[in-house]
């Protein structure tokens, strides 16, 4: 393998790391809004259930 080869290579595996981790923020993310939010739409919806 030569060093252009083995350049490319080590490109492709950057850009598969960088969307592997890029994926697991985002899913983190989502993970984190939602524990977040549960307790006040919870809160939300005993409200509602008492007014009616």
């Amino acid at each position: 393998m030569d060093r252009g080869e083995a350049t490319l290579l080590l490109k492709i595996e950057l850009t598969t790391i960088e969307k592997t981790i890029k994926k697991e923020v985002r899913e983190g993310k989502n993970a984190a809004w939602k524990a977040f939010l549960k307790p006040q739409i919870e809160e939300q919806k005993e409200a509602s259930n008492t007014h009616q």
